[in-house]
């Protein structure tokens, strides 16, 4: 399910989205564990993250990827606040599965500092 943009969903005739409606945002987990997980540690906001890494189209076949992270990235460092996530961008070619796993492992090694991570990719 988590490759339906639920968020695209329609919600009424005049072409009122579901992401219209929930500004706030649409959430996908995997299963009911990892949400009630991440509700208790409490990592759902970038505002609560000490890094952002985002993985850009690394098959290089998909239109618009690069443009969303850019909006993304520019959305965390215009948000001017004091102490925002430093942003690690894994692009194209570069974002190899041992180069994102390393960035994870980089990103996790820190006990208790959160970390936000979104793929512009295929499933």
């Amino acid at each position: 399910l988590q490759a339906v943009p639920l968020g695209a969903l329609p919600v009424n005739d005049a072409g009122l989205t579901l992401a219209d409606v929930y500004s706030a945002g649409t959430f996908y987990t995997p299963s009911i564990a990892m949400l009630h997980t991440a509700r208790e540690r409490q990592v759902s906001s970038l505002s609560v993250a000490s890094n952002l890494i985002c993985v850009q189209n690394p098959t290089e076949d998909l239109r618009g990827a690069d443009e969303e992270v850019g909006q993304l990235v520019d959305m965390v460092t215009k948000a001017g606040q004091a102490g925002q996530p430093p942003v690690t961008v894994l692009k194209g070619a570069g974002a190899t599965s041992d180069c994102v796993q390393e960035t994870l492992r980089r990103a996790s090694a820190t006990p208790h500092q959160p970390f936000a991570l979104h793929f512009a990719c295929h499933g």
